[in-house]
């Protein structure tokens, strides 16, 4: 029996002669990032899922118009925790896009030559 490491976990991977490409363990979590995987892989290559999908969504979200209204209600830690980070990544992409610099050198000679410099202001201590 071949043993790897899980993709999700790093834990030790048994691998079972009857799977192929296995890569990750059986647990909940491993399982859950392993379909996810799947999906991610599945709506970037076929266009028709990614249409499917998009109509499906769609027709529940017309079926379905309080669902959140009623859900956020329901769960006011989920809203505070939510505004929370929402702020957060406003934030940081601010402070990002503001202290974001950079420099290009062009060198005229046979070769003309492009230097890009990317650096944040944080990099220095600041």
């Amino acid at each position: 029996m071949n043993i790897n490491n899980c993709i999700n976990c790093n834990c030790k991977l048994y691998l079972k002669k009857h799977i192929s490409n296995q890569k990750y363990c059986s647990k909940i979590e491993c399982q859950n990032a392993r379909r996810a995987e799947w999906k991610r892989r599945k709506l970037k290559r076929e266009q028709d899922y990614k249409s499917s999908q998009k109509t499906y969504w769609n027709k529940w979200n017309v079926n379905n118009p309080d669902y959140w209204k009623h859900y956020r209600k329901k769960h006011p830690i989920y809203v505070k925790q939510n505004k929370y980070k929402s702020k957060a990544r406003v934030k940081q992409k601010r402070h990002a896009s503001e202290f974001k610099k950079v420099v290009k050198i062009k060198l005229i000679n046979k070769n003309t030559v492009n230097l890009s410099i990317n650096f944040n202001l944080s990099d220095f201590g600041f």
